[in-house]
């Protein structure tokens, strides 16, 4: 049975990886990626999809919210998500933001705090 990370720490190679997958798959009418930067460095991002069937293109899927370990509590995350509110009303259109969160490590109330 092949050995499977439930989390982090990740190395870069692994984030590498993932960027490249998200990127690759990014489409200029139907998703986004947010990144944030802190201390000249990557400090975190957000994916966000629309689906491409017509009956739930009105709402977009949050993706890989995620932020730097040693940046949080700077408000990097709060920031993301706000800018992803503006982009996905005012560029994409969108009316509702899906977001499904591991429970039981502390993300509950981040997103409480956001709405």
């Amino acid at each position: 049975m092949p050995w499977i990370r439930l989390g982090p720490p990740v190395d870069r190679d692994e984030v590498a990886a993932a960027a490249d997958r998200i990127i690759a798959a990014l489409h200029s009418d139907r998703s986004r990626l947010l990144v944030a930067h802190a201390d000249s460095d990557v400090a975190g991002w957000l994916n966000v999809r629309r689906d491409p069937d017509p009956l739930i293109g009105h709402w977009g899927t949050l993706h890989h919210v995620q932020t730097r370990t040693a940046v949080r509590g700077r408000g990097i995350g709060a920031v993301l998500m706000s800018q992803l509110r503006r982009i996905a009303r005012d560029e994409m259109g969108l009316e509702q933001l899906h977001l499904a969160a591991r429970g039981g490590v502390g993300l509950e109330d981040f997103y409480g705090r956001l709405g």
